[in-house]
């Protein structure tokens, strides 16, 4: 089990699996909900998932991507983003990968890795060899996998 939890302490959750998979989001939403280039989230499974204190606050968002709605789970206090739980894949969590007091448990690789919405990414970033990467998402919204690009080099967009 790994933990995790808000800056302030009020919110703390837990894990009980390993991620899914883990998805570096390059897209305008992920870039205004982070402050930053990119987010990293671990994807988990909702049952694997337990709140251990405190509660939520909730800001629900329409996707600009999908049309369907993306809840971003926060600490009211503090303001920390814990979480993203997508419409699109209700049974799913986005965790905030900084929220998890050691972000670096989980592994990152060629095998469960990707990296989304690349055609939005900033200016000068650097896609990394061997990973799985997409100009949109890896699923089109009918479901269909989408095909990737796989860099042999370091990438600069």
């Amino acid at each position: 089990m790994q933990s995790g939890g808000c800056l302030c302490g009020q919110i703390a959750y837990e894990v009980k699996a390993d991620p899914l998979r883990v998805i570096f989001c390059h897209c305008k939403f992920c870039q205004k909900t982070s402050g930053s280039a990119y987010v990293i989230e671990p994807i988990f499974n909702e049952s694997d998932f337990s709140l251990l204190k405190g509660n939520l606050s909730q800001y629900e968002h329409i996707s600009g991507g999908s049309g369907k709605s993306v809840v971003i789970n926060f600490c009211s206090q503090c303001g920390t983003k814990l979480f993203l739980k997508p419409a699109r894949f209700p049974d799913k969590l986005a965790l905030y990968a900084g929220t998890f007091e050691d972000p670096n448990w989980f592994q990152i690789s060629p095998d469960n890795t990707v990296h989304v919405f690349t055609s939005e990414a900033m200016h000068g970033t650097i896609l990394p060899p061997l990973i799985k990467t997409f100009e949109h998402h890896f699923i089109t919204n009918e479901g269909e996998a989408e095909t990737p690009t796989i860099y042999e080099e370091p990438t600069i967009v």
